[in-house]
């Protein structure tokens, strides 16, 4: 089978480059703090809204951003990919695992994070990131991006961040949840990276001049 290459869409240009440059509008952490709802006092001046301990590490993270902290604050070990994908602030956690084993030892659940995007663009861009983070060898084991739940009554659809477990031989629950904290830890520069990137790219076609009817050449 071959895969025509459909030909540019202004219509699809102009939704990427707004969408694109949303996300790239969006302040970084220490401009606004990823957790909006937070009003803990900031160790420097006790402000509820200094930025200046705004971090993957913030031990306020796993309460604040769950909607039930009381009863579910979010795993410790899958809390720095949930706060990363909250410094985009164009996508939205709604559910998350940090993994866990069976009683045998062996894997039970994969660590993995759920998350809203009103935009196609930003679950490409995240999955992007994740094959580079794949390539370079900076990950231990594959990961990738899925569309899990699309519901008419939800106005976003939902994707998930999970190892993908049939590509890897002998998953172990140590190693993905290592490879957690360094895809959260490049996240937001490298999500916005591409970002960039892609803005770049499909500003440059839109532009390009297109061509004419061509001359027919007499004998």
């Amino acid at each position: 089978m071959k895969i025509e290459k459909l030909a540019p869409d202004p219509g699809f240009d102009a939704e990427a480059i707004k969408d694109l440059e949303r996300l790239l509008d969006q302040p970084s952490e220490k401009q606004l703090r990823p957790c909006l709802n937070c009003d803990v006092p900031c160790p420097c001046r006790g402000s509820t809204s200094c930025t200046c301990a705004c971090a993957i590490g913030c031990p306020h993270v796993p309460r604040i951003l769950s909607t039930d902290p009381e009863d579910h604050p979010i795993e410790g070990a899958i809390v720095p990919l949930v706060y990363a994908l909250g410094t985009l602030r164009v996508v939205r956690p709604c559910w998350s695992c940090e993994g866990h084993n069976g009683a045998d030892g062996k894997l039970y659940r994969p660590p993995g994070v759920w998350f809203y995007a009103r935009s196609v663009f930003y679950p490409w861009l995240i999955s992007e990131y994740l094959a580079n983070l794949d390539n370079r060898k900076a990950i231990e084991n594959p990961w990738h991006l899925c569309l899990v739940f699309f519901d008419p009554d939800n106005s976003d659809p939902t994707f998930v961040i999970e190892p993908d477990l049939g590509s890897i031989e002998k998953p172990e629950l140590w190693s993905l949840q290592r490879d957690v904290r360094v895809i959260a830890e490049g996240l937001e520069p490298g999500v916005r990276g591409r970002a960039r990137d892609s803005l770049a790219r499909i500003k440059n076609r839109s532009a390009a001049p297109t061509c004419g009817p061509r001359a027919v050449l007499g004998r």
